[in-house]
């Protein structure tokens, strides 16, 4: 009974240091929501020439909004429509139509050398690293579309994504690699793991 009581006790342990672990290695990707009035010329890297009207995080880029129904035709409906949106610090923002507005994300992801698709509709925009030259330069669509761009080699990249929605709903923006974790977050993640296993089965043999 003894051991079974502390098997039990450790596989239970792991299993919320697990659940810990997912939300604390998730991507953060910081975004803001700007009105569009300079719109179908380019955006970024410098934005619409306007300033943003709110803030929010998320945790992936994966969104939709249909021309009825759930979720809502809002900022915050839309970008909550995959379960990603950790805050928006303006509700009345978020409240409002997601149509003419633009949204920009930030965020660093690990990705190996290939091509990377993403899915939208109405204008998009991809900076990688800082330069000034767009990677995706996609402005036109008003169905969803994919577009693509190619990394040449492995590595941490930074992206400054701008997402344009002005033609009404439906909405949708899909970028599957923007959640890729950094392989140095699954090494911490596993030796955080091990060292806590070894250290809630010391406990338990004394």
């Amino acid at each position: 009974m003894k051991l079974n009581l502390r098997s039990i006790c450790v596989t239970s342990s792991l299993a919320v240091l697990m659940s810990f672990a997912s939300i604390a290695h998730a991507t953060i990707i910081n975004g803001g929501v700007y009105n569009t009035p300079a719109y179908p010329a380019p955006l970024g890297p410098h934005g619409p020439g306007s300033s943003a009207i709110a803030v929010f995080v998320v945790t992936d880029i994966n969104f939709f909004a249909p021309t009825n129904g759930s979720p809502a035709y809002t900022v915050a409906g839309f970008l909550n429509s995959g379960g990603s949106l950790l805050t928006i610090n303006d509700a009345g923002v978020g409240a409002s139509t997601l149509n003419n507005k633009a949204l920009e994300f930030v965020w660093g992801s690990y990705l190996d050398a290939g091509t990377y698709t993403i899915t939208h509709d109405d204008g998009i925009f991809l900076y990688i690293n800082g330069s000034s030259t767009c990677a995706i330069c996609s402005g036109d669509p008003t169905a969803a579309t994919p577009s693509s761009f190619t990394i040449a080699a492995a590595g941490n990249y930074t992206f400054d994504l701008w997402y344009a929605e002005v033609n009404g709903a439906p909405a949708t923006l899909n970028a599957p690699f923007a959640s890729t974790p950094e392989p140095s977050s699954f090494i911490l993640l596993g030796s955080g793991l091990l060292s806590a296993a070894g250290m809630i089965r010391r406990r338990l043999a004394r």
